[in-house]
């Protein structure tokens, strides 16, 4: 053993790493005590970019609300998932974690815990309790009362988990939507408010299938890449009376007067809805107020402007490798700006028409 009084930088952070391990199998404890309370636990498989994760819930209760939108990822089980997730509450098991080993001065931006995050280990507490073993593949989820869930947990649940989990394999979370066909697809990025869900969720009625409308995962090798995340979508309230064929798929139209207008796809459209598409262009939309839409060509510079800060700033932890990563993909295919029209009825007529006619030159420069 190194004398702690002469590696103190050392001593301090394996110190800091062994609290966390503890703290996390304290966790994985309660949760055990949880499937014991309840007497129920259920197993749901799904499969991201390849690779198996296991959701196993301590009773049903977060099942509704993190389920839905994985729906159209759902695998068989399998003997040794790649990543396995735990998930309950307390108010429907009586199960609750350990006291938590951190103070109040220690939250910092997106809810991590200063000195709970390493190499191995991630922590979140921001409305529920998030932790990931990196090198045990095994992550938990708790949440003191389903009813309390942030309804964007159900939008996007677990993302930020799997966005810590899925960066060491090569599979990237990006802020864009993705459609396309079986061969070929478009990746569409921009800032909040550009046009990505209203360009999506206009395609999924007009034979185009559909990967995404807000976060979707990347990978550049062999070849660039789109995996699906999530079988939701999101529009403004004030548009849902643009898309009245999506009526169905509208699971919150109670609450519109506080959230967004929340899709849950797979149940009508589960054909539309493919694991992932190769990367054949990536559009950037803007909202042209004249009625036809149209595509202009952009350079990559630009386009690496519109797409890494939204997915950079809104994932505790992405860097260097994320942004590595879309900056090889907008070197590897051509850029456009989708010059988005008032008659939404275009848009998918000219994605068509680009996927089927547009030659996709690699030089960006």
């Amino acid at each position: 053993m190194f004398p702690a009084s002469r590696y103190p930088q050392l001593s301090a952070s394996a110190a800091q790493n062994s609290k966390t391990h503890d703290f996390f199998q304290a966790v994985c404890h309660a949760f055990s005590d949880a499937e014991q309370s309840i007497g129920q636990t259920t197993d749901r498989y799904y499969t991201f970019g390849g690779l198996t994760v296991l959701l196993r819930f301590a009773g049903p209760a977060l099942i509704p609300i993190i389920t839905p939108a994985f729906a159209h990822l759902a695998a068989r089980p399998v003997s040794s998932p790649d990543l396995t997730i735990c998930l309950w509450d307390t108010a429907s098991t009586g199960i609750r974690i350990p006291p938590l080993p951190w103070s109040e001065g220690q939250y910092l931006q997106f809810g991590l815990i200063d000195g709970f995050n390493s190499g191995r280990f991630k922590t979140l507490h921001q409305h529920a309790l998030q932790m990931i073993d990196l090198e045990e593949n095994k992550a938990i989820y708790w949440i003191p009362d389903s009813r309390e869930a942030p309804y964007y947990h159900s939008i996007t649940p677990l993302r930020t988990t799997l966005h810590w989990w899925l960066d060491k394999h090569d599979l990237f979370v990006v802020h864009a939507a993705a459609v396309g066909t079986s061969e070929r697809g478009v990746l569409v990025t921009g800032k909040g408010g550009a046009g990505k869900s209203t360009t999506a969720l206009s395609c999924i009625d007009h034979g185009l299938d559909y990967i995404g409308d807000e976060n979707c995962l990347i990978s550049i090798a062999p070849e660039p890449y789109v995996h699906s995340l999530y079988s939701s979508g999101t529009l403004e309230a004030e548009d849902v009376g643009r898309f009245p064929s999506l009526g169905s798929s509208l699971c919150n139209a109670n609450r519109l007067h506080v959230e967004k207008a929340v899709y849950h796809l797979f149940d009508r459209y589960q054909q539309s809805l493919p694991g992932g598409i190769p990367i054949k262009a990536v559009f950037v939309p803007r909202v042209s107020g004249r009625p036809a839409t149209s595509i202009q060509r952009r350079s990559s510079a630009q386009t690496l402007v519109a797409l890494a800060p939204g997915s950079l700033f809104q994932l505790p932890g992405a860097g260097r490798n994320s942004f590595r990563a879309m900056a090889d993909l907008l070197r590897a295919v051509p850029c456009y700006t989708l010059e988005i029209g008032t008659d939404l009825s275009q848009i998918p007529i000219v994605i068509k028409d680009f996927l089927r006619n547009r030659p996709c030159p690699t030089d960006n420069r």
